[in-house]
């Protein structure tokens, strides 16, 4: 079974304008503008088969299987997002950083995303949290066993992604506006690029578990996914695996918000 978008809906979801392929076309948008999409309990391919292009050593392909389906935001916490639960903005006055509510924010940590997620959950009187690394993938890749989630060019990326090729390249050195590029099959806007996205697992360079996987107990390093403006095409690949110390806080790191399904037989 793939990790597919369908779901049975146990939320109130609202049609999305311009969009118009069935499910897809469903989601959730809550009270600090945050829009969700679901993704669905499944069986998937984590990691990169030996044979793919810019395949890092810490990529061990294995099947793993996400027991829960959950919600996930449609792109990167904003900027204005980020004020309107927090009421800071840390990027303010930050090298390689743009102002604007829809850039994604930056100079956030990962303890500092995790207290975002924190305050939402209150906020909402829901359960919000960062993906586990494995979640992310899955949401990543949607469907999909290639190097990327639209097949396997790399200079199509650009169409997909903020990347190096288009950030870099033209002396833009800073994230961009959230969903100006191609969404995967999920609806997701950014898995590629824009900004590496902090997830909640501590790295291990041989994760092993196979079933709801979160990762060691204890580490050094936090798991960040999916590449960004400065990057190359090889790092903006849905296996790329890297990591950063918790309490670094750059321009190039940002996140997503899961929400958590609620339990069976909930009223919710």
């Amino acid at each position: 079974m793939t990790c597919v978008a369908l779901m049975l809906c146990v939320f109130a979801f609202a049609d999305e304008p311009g969009t118009a392929r069935g499910n897809e076309s469903k989601v959730l948008r809550n009270s600090v503008d945050i829009v969700l999409r679901p993704v669905s309990a499944g069986t998937f391919t984590m990691g990169a088969p030996s044979a793919e292009s810019g395949k890092r050593t810490d990529e061990r392909p294995r099947q793993v299987t996400i027991t829960r389906p959950f919600l996930i935001s449609q792109t990167e916490v904003t900027q204005q997002q980020w004020t309107v639960v927090m009421k800071t903005a840390p990027w303010r006055g930050k090298r390689s950083v743009k102002l604007g509510p829809d850039r994604p924010a930056a100079y956030v940590n990962w303890h500092q995303a995790v207290a975002f997620c924190r305050k939402l959950s209150r906020l909402e009187n829901r359960v919000y949290r960062l993906p586990t690394e494995a979640e992310w993938e899955c949401a990543c890749r949607a469907g999909t066993q290639t190097a990327y989630s639209f097949g396997v060019d790399a200079d199509e990326l650009p169409r997909h992604a903020f990347c190096e090729a288009n950030t870099m390249a033209v002396g833009a050195v800073y994230a961009h506006p959230v969903a100006r590029k191609l969404p995967n099959a999920f609806g997701l806007h950014d898995m590629h690029g824009n900004q590496w996205e902090w997830c909640a697992d501590w790295y291990t360079p041989h994760p092993a578990e196979t079933v709801d996987p979160t990762g060691p107990a204890l580490g050094r390093q936090r798991v960040i996914r999916g590449g960004s403006w400065h990057c190359s095409a090889d790092l903006c690949r849905s296996a790329t695996r890297f990591y950063r110390d918790p309490t670094m806080a750059t321009s190039d790191v940002g996140f997503r918000v899961l929400r958590e399904h609620p339990p069976a037989g909930s009223c919710d």
